[in-house]
């Protein structure tokens, strides 16, 4: 039977923090070095997402795999601050300058897929800059995610 508690996982969070954490690799001694906290979060969530599929698949004879998921309701640690990075306005205005450049080049050699990739860009950086989204969000915008027709422009993301 698995027994893990919120201990367990508090005590792996500081040495996983700390390093040094021993284990063998192919017969070799392998140890840790110590990590940001953005690793252990990703490590827990891993855990957190095996431990959930374990107590919910069932074997051939009905039974469960686990019992339970010793960890349910067990809060991970996470980054306090995430630092995001932020571009100062005259970069945006150099980027978007030399994006209106490349594509005044595209159309004057008659490259009009060129042109619409270059015409895209822009799109995206204005979209990005006045909504304060990122480029992956953007990205996967569809038709059916902007309303034109509201009293407000807007985008439902």
């Amino acid at each position: 039977m698995l027994s893990l508690t919120a201990s367990d996982q508090a005590t792996y969070t500081t040495k996983r923090l700390e390093g040094g954490i021993e284990f063998t690799r192919k017969g070799e001694l392998v140890v840790t070095p110590a990590c940001r906290i953005r690793t252990v979060e990703a490590d827990l969530g891993l855990l957190h997402r095996v431990l959930r599929w374990a107590s919910t698949l069932r074997l051939p004879n009905g039974q469960r795999w686990l019992e339970y998921h010793p960890l349910l309701g067990v809060r991970r640690s996470h980054e306090k601050k995430p630092k995001r990075p932020v571009a100062t306005w005259d970069r945006f205005q150099k980027v978007q300058a030399a994006i209106q450049q490349e594509a005044a080049n595209a159309k004057a050699k008659d490259q009009p897929d060129v042109y619409i990739r270059w015409t895209s860009w822009k799109l995206a950086l204005v979209l990005a800059e006045s909504t304060g989204r990122r480029i992956g969000s953007i990205r996967q915008l569809r038709w059916e995610d902007i309303d034109l027709n509201g009293s407000n422009y807007s985008l439902a993301c």
